[in-house]
């Protein structure tokens, strides 16, 4: 029951070179990165300046900044702070007692498809929230979930879980099950609330966000489709969610502390792009510690291996660039260089609607791209306008958004990963290391794709706690090792 949650909320069916940038917007070589002006994608311009914080820790309400230009799209600006993190509604999903959760917990041990050596502590109430957050500057809604301890005071840290690839539109939203049961006895055997309460239950207040264009509940998204694997849209709304839960849990007994993000897959994506974007966008909100499991940091590379042959992710690349393509341009037809016919139709025609991610299986990769495309990719799509602008901003060591403060961060890969490739993570790793973040690395041996935060749970919970108490990284801190048994392996 909860094994196929944790994959929902971590992991999942995702995807997805050039010298990498450091925080001064200067490459290996020493020569300038594109950040201002116009570049070989056309208009790209990131001038946003970071928030102010206030005196008594919350956001500044005035603009954040100039106006953005990204990969050919229309110029944006950020609304404020005050405008966004609001709850719109709020309904309560189930309860747990501890009792209640101990008992699940002992099941899936004895079952051997769960293992951890930690205990529930507190009863559990989750509640599903619709807030406002943004899309490009205009306010919009995303939907989520929230679990938190009833029978604890004080201050209680907050983990940002931040889920996989689960589809590109409402009907795909992880709570969209959750939100529409009335009985809280079918709630209870759902596999997000109990997962969520599990680990509620350890000592946390849990944040689990939809994503913009992932509507649980409530009137339809105003943008057909998910930005998916877009790192600016999904990290926006996930911080305007956490602000949000820090507002409906006003005068309740928990009271939120500190922050930690956890995201797997599509999550790990969006978990690396919270960090980045977290100084700029909300930096009232620091992060305490990471879990980033089996990023796609380098979208770049992914992409380029994705289109060297079939493959796991050939598809995840074309959903990646539909998506795209429509939050940038507004297009929901996708790069007119891209796709061959009739997916160049039925993509456009799929993805509001698509939560099965079945639509390209049993085509070919010379049947869904065109040879332009194909070619590009042996140069990291350079001069391929608007796709190397779509690749290099979500590619972690690349993007425009400059580095402010990063956190430290347990980086997770999968030893037999055929979708997130470990090699590539692994030079993404240390490319992200000598741009100057605190990166500890875990491959877990045997792991596939969607093993590793349950195999290292215990390895990952206490390295959050370390983080949140203050404990220095370790020694091994930016060093690669070779794949090991993790603590939680069947």
């Amino acid at each position: 029951m909860v094994v196929g949650g944790l994959a929902a909320c971590g992991l999942a069916n995702d995807v997805p070179t050039e010298p990498p940038v450091d925080a001064g917007g200067v490459d290996a070589s020493g020569d300038s990165a594109v950040r201002d002006g116009a570049s070989d994608s056309g208009s790209d311009r990131r001038d946003a300046a970071p928030v102010d914080a206030q005196a008594d820790g919350t956001a500044d309400a005035g603009p954040p900044g100039s106006p953005i230009f990204l990969c050919g799209g229309a110029p944006y600006q950020w609304l404020p702070a005050s405008q966004v993190g609001g709850v719109v509604e709020r309904k309560n999903v189930t309860r747990h007692t501890q009792l209640d959760l101990t008992l699940i917990l002992a099941k899936l041990r004895s079952d051997g498809t769960f293992k951890t050596n930690r205990l529930p502590k507190h009863d559990v109430k989750v509640d599903v929230i619709r807030y406002n957050t943004q899309d490009r500057g205009t306010l919009a809604e995303a939907t989520g979930a929230v679990a938190y301890p009833t029978n604890r005071s004080g201050d209680t840290p907050v983990m940002l879980l931040l889920h996989g690839t689960t589809g590109f539109a409402d009907g795909c939203a992880p709570t969209r099950t959750a939100a529409a049961t009335s009985n809280p006895v079918d709630a209870f055997t759902q596999d997000l609330p109990t997962l969520l309460s599990l680990f509620a239950s350890f000592g946390y207040i849990v944040v689990a966000p939809d994503y913009l264009g992932l509507k649980g509940f409530g009137p339809p998204s105003t943008i057909p489709v998910h930005p998916y694997l877009v790192g600016e849209p999904t990290a926006i709304a996930s911080l305007d969610m956490v602000r949000a839960a820090k507002t409906m849990l006003a005068g309740e007994g928990a009271v939120p502390g500190k922050l930690v993000v956890v995201g797997g897959s599509q999550g790990g994506h969006a978990a690396a792009f919270v960090d980045r974007l977290g100084p700029h966008y909300a930096p009232e909100l620091p992060i305490a510690g990471a879990v980033w499991d089996v990023p796609p940091t380098d979208l770049t590379a992914h992409a380029t291996h994705a289109l060297d042959a079939d493959g796991p992710a050939t598809d995840n690349i074309a959903y990646f660039l539909m998506a795209s393509n429509y939050w940038y341009s507004r297009n929901l037809q996708g790069p007119d260089q891209a796709f061959l016919p009739p997916f160049n139709r039925s993509l456009t025609a799929a993805l509001p609607t698509d939560c099965k991610l079945d639509l390209l299986d049993g085509a070919t990769r010379d049947q869904v791209f065109t040879p332009g495309v194909i070619a590009a990719r042996t140069s990291g799509f350079a001069g391929l306008a608007p796709i190397d602008c779509y690749v290099r901003e979500n590619t972690l060591a690349r993007t425009s958004i400059p580095k402010v403060t990063t956190a430290p961060t347990l980086f997770l890969t999968a030893e037999n990963d055929t979708l997130v490739l470990t090699s590539i993570e692994r030079n993404a790793f240390t490319q992200l290391c000598n741009q100057g973040y605190s990166l500890q690395y875990l491959e877990c041996a045997g792991a596939t794709h969607t093993k590793p935060l349950s195999y290292a749970l215990d390895t990952w919970f206490d390295f959050l706690s370390d983080r949140l108490g203050g404990k220095p990284m370790p020694a091994t801190t930016c060093a690669l090792k070779p794949a090991e048994r993790c603590v939680n392996t069947p």
